[in-house]
């Protein structure tokens, strides 16, 4: 190598660190601004991260949230593994891709166009703000423009140098494609149909390498065999495949470029479109050059940007730049040698207008300033739409939960000012949410619920603490019947609540007892007899312990019943009835021992009852089976109160409460 060689080649080197520099600032200053963000599906990939972390297995897919690949999850474990589970270290994997994946491009713009064409590239992926935007976002679908640059390059090198090392990375990266993203399935196919053609074409290692491709997609395609309805769920569901819907796709794709882009919060500022001036420059002069490169080349540039924006094309709401994201390969390829060509541009100008060679060299090298200096200014637009326009827009805040992160951080932050295990309830949400579940995991010291306090109150009989982001004021008036309540921080945008119950009002304050199967026990303040109207909403408010481990879901029902003289019951006619599930979102086979769940319940009276005494029934069954849990004596039900439903209609009425 020549000492001219050498410089050009530590040069060029020195160059890509400095891209490689640019998409890490890109991608990693707003880390510690988004470090209390996290929405549904990322905290479903982190939560299942930690869960492979807590039960260590192998498998292809998981079928929750819709379904998903495996490969990101896997991936994520091993960045919680090393840094804990924190949206920030969720956030700092997708980042890591990100910037892979402009690694990843230089390699295949080297191997399609050359050097500078594949450090356009590079810079193009760096700077464009389609990529920065989703390597902020932890989706698995940012494995496949890595993934799928990758293996397209070692495809071509293993074709230009014959080395069986190149064939076996071609293997693994194609079929680790199947193990990315639903869209990288199109990629991996491409794949496999070229790794079949130069196969059939005798080429060394080609037959390895696709051998490989299937040996690695086996584990999906067998699971894929197995459970048909969880892999192609979504795809299903997302799918629109008539001819209008089509057509309208593509009108959005083609508006997508200049006009309007994606609308979807999560995948881009709402209606940005794909380029701006600047790139669109470089954008355009690739694709003036591209019908004269190698006309193998150009059909892999269309290849790829066909099956990209396919997926986008017949699924709702196009254009979807995530489903599209292996679109963003092909674009920084063009604009990549768009950058790269603008010197020769400029030189064939130049020596078209005869101008002096001294002039035209300086035009060549203001031609490359120039392009480095647009896609200077693509980064820095998309620095400013991403940090000052879209981390501010209102809808982030709550599109990415940031009220319960900031309070969770806050919770293990202050671990050691919380009584010893203290349970902790987030309001209102249920517990299979996957924030929760994400939440959770990292308040693994203490006992974690979740429930919906217009419905019903989950009160421990120990100290506990309560994150609550909506219907504020409903939960604190129903926590301070039973207890003394604090607030530390009043403004926050999800409030910390602690309580300190009155074992005194939860649990001696009732005049009515009532035990079914063993199982629940149900206690009320009921005020006696009372006189109501006909039409009248009558209401109690009931608190509800599981006696042990309940493996099922109840509901409760109130049944009015006509009562004789000697109080006896005629159950053979209900004259009302109300049913409701205790606590639906903090069912009952969540329910712990020191745990009492208030629950108001409400009752009409008929308007053609009779006058006369009626007791009110009250009895626990199976939510699902009907099953009836035992009462005491032979029926299946007992009497919490009675009425008497005068004939008077103006009679006062005496609602028991």
């Amino acid at each position: 190598m020549t000492n001219r060689t050498a410089t050009a080649s530590q040069s060029g080197l020195g160059v890509l660190m400095l891209i490689l520099l640019l998409a890490a600032v890109l991608r990693w200053v707003a880390l510690s601004d988004m470090s209390d963000l996290l929405g549904f599906d990322e905290s479903y990939y982190a939560a299942d991260a930690a869960g492979l972390l807590e039960w260590p297995r192998l498998t292809p897919f998981f079928p929750d949230n819709n379904g998903r690949e495996s490969g990101w999850i896997y991936l994520l474990a091993g960045f919680v593994a090393g840094a804990g589970l924190s949206p920030f270290t969720v956030r700092l994997a997708a980042a890591f891709v990100g910037v892979i994946a402009v690694a990843a491009t230089y390699r295949l713009g080297r191997e399609m166009f050359g050097h500078h064409a594949g450090l356009g590239a590079a810079a193009s992926v760096a700077a464009l703000y389609w990529p920065v935007h989703l390597s902020h976002i932890a989706m698995r679908a940012n494995l496949l423009p890595v993934l799928g640059a990758l293996s397209l390059a070692f495809f071509l090198a293993a074709l230009r140098r014959r080395r069986l090392r190149l064939w076996i990375a071609t293997g693994l990266c194609s079929g680790a494609l199947v193990h990315s993203y639903t869209s990288a399935h199109l990629w991996a196919a491409l794949m496999g149909l070229l790794l079949i053609f130069y196969t059939l074409r005798k080429q060394p290692g080609a037959l390895a390498a696709l051998l490989l491709t299937l040996i690695i997609a086996l584990p999906l395609a067998i699971y894929t065999w197995q459970h048909p309805d969880q892999v192609l769920m979504r795809a299903g569901q997302s799918a629109v495949l008539s001819g209008p819907a089509v057509l309208s796709a593509s009108e959005a794709w083609l508006k997508a470029w200049f006009v309007r882009g994606d609308i979807l919060l999560n995948h881009n500022i709402p209606g940005r479109p794909i380029l701006e001036a600047p790139s669109a420059v470089l954008a355009g002069v690739g694709l003036l050059r591209l019908p004269r490169q190698d006309r193998r080349r150009v059909a892999l540039i269309g290849a790829l940007a066909s099956i990209s924006i396919l997926p986008s094309l017949l699924s709702e709401f196009p254009p979807h730049f995530l489903r599209s994201i292996g679109l963003t390969v092909p674009v920084a390829l063009v604009m990549g040698l768009g950058a790269a060509s603008m010197p020769a541009l400029v030189a064939a100008l130049m020596q078209r207008a005869s101008a002096p060679a001294a002039l035209s060299m300086g035009a060549q090298r203001l031609a490359g300033w120039v392009a480095g200096g647009l896609l200077v200014t693509t980064a820095g637009l998309s620095f400013h739409d991403f940090h000052r326009v879209w981390l501010n827009l209102p809808a982030v805040e709550a599109q990415f939960e940031q009220p319960i992160h900031r309070a969770v951080r806050t919770l293990v932050d202050s671990r050691e000012a919380l009584p010893a295990g203290a349970p902790i309830y987030f309001v209102p949400y249920e517990l299979t949410h996957p924030v929760i579940q994400f939440s959770r995991r990292r308040l693994s010291a203490h006992r974690v619920g979740a429930f919906d306090s217009r419905a019903c109150l989950v009160v421990p009989r120990q100290p506990s603490v309560y994150v609550v982001v909506r219907e504020e004021a409903t939960l604190l008036a129903g926590l301070g019947r039973w207890g003394d309540v604090s607030v530390p921080d009043p403004s926050a945008s999800a409030a910390i609540v602690h309580l300190t119950p009155d074992g005194g009002r939860l649990m001696d304050e009732a005049d009515w007892v009532a035990h079914f199967g063993g199982a629940i026990e149900v206690r009320a303040t009921v005020a006696g007899a009372a006189v109501a109207r006909r039409g009248e909403e009558l209401s109690w408010l009931l608190r509800f312990r599981a006696l042990r481990s309940l493996a099922r879901p109840y509901s409760l029902f109130v049944h009015l019943y006509r009562a004789g003289d000697n109080r006896a019951i005629d159950d053979q006619r209900k004259w009302a009835q109300g049913d409701q599930q205790l606590c639906a979102s903090y069912p009952t086979t969540l329910w712990q021992p020191d745990e009492v769940v208030v629950q108001s319940y409400r009752l009409w009276l008929p308007a053609d009852a009779p006058p006369g005494q009626y007791a009110v029934a009250v009895g626990i069954y199976d939510s699902e089976s009907g099953e009836r849990l035992a009462g005491e004596g032979k029926v299946d039900y007992q009497v919490m109160s009675l009425l008497s439903i005068a004939d008077d209609p103006d009679a006062s009425p005496g609602c028991p409460r």
